[in-house]
C-alpha cells in the first residue's frame, strides 16, 4: 500500500490502512485542519461579528471591561495622569516638581502637590479659545502648591 501523506510504500496494519506512520498520521491532520480552516476562514469571521453584534457579548465585553479597570486601576491612573501632564503643562511638571523640591513653595508641604500656573491661563476653556488665548506652559510661570495652598490662591485672587 501507498502512504496518502509520503507516498512511500508500507505494509497494512490492523490499525491504519492508508498512512504509513503515527507521524504522517499527525501530519496528515495538521494539513487537513489548515485547509479547513482557510476554506471556512470567511464563515468563522462572518459568524465572529454577527456574535459581537448581540447583546450578549456586548454584556460580556462591558464585565470584561469593567473587570479589567479594576484589577489594572494603577496603571489607568497612571496613563490618565500622563496625557493630562502632557495636555495641560506640555510635559513640564516633572521639571517643576524637581526644581521646587517637592514641596509647596508657600508651607512647604509635600503632601498632594499639584502644579499651579501664576497667570491663572492653564486650562483655557470656552470663548478663550475663540480668541486663540494660548497656555503659558513655561517654567518660569509654574510653581509648585499643596492642594490647601492651591485652593487658597484661586479663593482669594
Amino acid at each position: 500500500m501507498i502512504c496518502l501523506y509520503c507516498k512511500k510504500e508500507f505494509e497494512i496494519s490492523s490499525r491504519n490502512k492508508k498512512l504509513c506512520s503515527e507521524e504522517c498520521k499527525l501530519k496528515r491532520e495538521r494539513v487537513v485542519a489548515n485547509e479547513w480552516y482557510k476554506k471556512n476562514k470567511e464563515k468563522r469571521l462572518l459568524k465572529v461579528k454577527q456574535y459581537q453584534s448581540t447583546i450578549e457579548y456586548k454584556y460580556r465585553k462591558r464585565i470584561y471591561d469593567k473587570e479589567y479597570r479594576e484589577l489594572n486601576r494603577d496603571l489607568l491612573k497612571l496613563k490618565d495622569k500622563k496625557k493630562r501632564e502632557k495636555k495641560f503643562y506640555t510635559g513640564n511638571r516633572n521639571k517643576v516638581l524637581k526644581r521646587d523640591n517637592y514641596k509647596c513653595v508657600n508651607c512647604g508641604s509635600e503632601k498632594q502637590l499639584v502644579v499651579h500656573h501664576i497667570d491663572f491661563q492653564g486650562r483655557i476653556i470656552g470663548s478663550a479659545k475663540d480668541y486663540n488665548m494660548k497656555v503659558n506652559n513655561n517654567l518660569s510661570n509654574l510653581e509648585t502648591l499643596c492642594r490647601a495652598c492651591h485652593i487658597k490662591i484661586h479663593l482669594y485672587n
